[in-house]
């Protein structure tokens, strides 16, 4: 009789050993699953802030920020005031440095070391190409800005890479590189380049 006890102790042991085992593996992934929101969140954040950002640029001098280029344009204007306007009101966002149409801050940092932020206009509409650049035709009403986030290394690329998946997941239902809100251009150790403003390119 004693034996029989001490053997369905011993199963009920194991049984409840089983359960909390299961129970902590569920619990492992939730949390690891909440995190990785988390952090994804975070990062649509920051884009949002660039975007309200470009908004606040333009509600305080009446345009939005000039073209660098074709398809680049004059990012450090959101933090020095580089037309001398007189209406400026920035800086815009927090950063750390600039240098010509680029911005290096807290989250390109983290990227990498030669990861930087870049405005950049493109189509709105589903890209063509997601190896390109893909450059707005002049005048066209099917252009906006996009807050692109550049690997800028191998190692950077992989970085963004991931979080764009993430994030086309969350955001966009993974609808792929080429639509939706979120995109990545692997052009040149990669883009992930997520979309603002309605823009018309202007030369």
């Amino acid at each position: 009789m004693l034996n029989k006890k001490g053997a369905m102790f011993g199963l009920d042991a194991r049984i409840a050993l089983a359960i909390f085992g299961a129970l902590s593996v569920i619990s492992g992934a939730a949390l690891y699953s909440a995190i990785q929101n988390a952090r994804m969140e975070s990062y649509r954040q920051y884009f949002n802030g660039h975007i309200k950002a470009s908004e606040q640029y333009y509600l305080d001098n009446g345009k939005p920020i000039p073209q660098f280029s074709s398809y680049v344009l004059y990012t450090p204007d959101l933090i020095i005031n580089r037309e001398s306007l007189k209406t400026w009101k920035g800086p815009y966002i927090d950063y750390n440095s600039s240098s010509i149409s680029v911005i290096m801050d807290s989250v390109s940092n983290q990227i990498g070391t030669d990861s930087v932020f870049q405005l950049w206009l493109a189509p709105k509409s589903t890209w063509a190409s997601t190896t390109a650049n893909n450059a707005c035709v002049l005048g066209s009403s099917d252009c906006t800005e996009y807050m692109a986030l550049y690997g800028g290394t191998v190692e950077g690329e992989a970085k963004i890479l991931d979080i764009f998946n993430k994030l086309d997941g969350l955001i966009d239902s993974s609808d792929g590189a080429a639509d939706g809100k979120v995109r990545f251009n692997s052009t040149s150790f990669g883009y992930l380049m997520y979309q603002g403003l309605p823009r018309v390119r202007a030369s």
